[in-house]
């Protein structure tokens, strides 16, 4: 049997019909109750839609309108319990592109698991996206499997690194 969910992201249509990733994701409901995503993006509707799949597959989700709203929140965020866990990005937005967002989480030595989402990219971008941290690149219009994909290869990533920072330096945690 193959389950479909037609979810609108922009303009295009993402359509799920692999079974074995629905099952798989729908299993993950719930599970990821903890764990904080950061949605910047200038575009509302894609946003919004991206904030709607990520909570409804469990994650805790919080919104910026560009760059400079998400870094405000990022370090907002550092400072409490609630911290940001991965961030998902947009490329172009105003006031500050999703590149120079992660320029400046690299100034400040801030490691945050970063999935950018973008309708423009070349070569030269998608080399700086990664030499400054991006962890995945996602093409618009994009499917909804892929970006459920990226996010959760990147939590677990981050998971890993926290967990081999605790084995090999136990004298951070307190």
């Amino acid at each position: 049997m193959i389950y479909m969910d037609i979810v609108f992201i922009g303009i295009p249509l993402a359509i799920l019909t692999n079974h074995q990733l629905f099952t798989d994701f729908n299993k993950m409901k719930g599970v990821n109750m903890e764990k904080h995503i950061l949605i910047a993006d200038d575009e509302p509707s894609i946003r919004k839609s991206i904030a709607y799949i990520l909570s409804s597959y469990g994650y805790k989700v919080s919104q910026a309108e560009d760059g400079e709203e998400a870094l405000s929140l990022i370090l907002t965020k550092q400072k409490q319990e609630d911290s940001i866990d991965l961030l998902v990005t947009d490329n172009q937005m105003p006031n500050m592109s999703g590149i120079e967002l992660i320029h400046e989480l690299d100034k400040k030595r801030i490691s945050l698991p970063t999935v950018v989402v973008s309708g423009s990219l070349d070569v030269e971008l998608m080399n700086k996206l990664l030499l400054h941290g991006c962890s995945y690149i996602i093409e618009k219009p994009f499917n909804i499997n892929e970006l459920l994909q990226k996010v959760n290869i990147a939590m677990e990533q981050q998971k890993v690194i926290i967990e081999d920072n605790i084995l090999c330096h136990p004298q951070l945690v307190s």
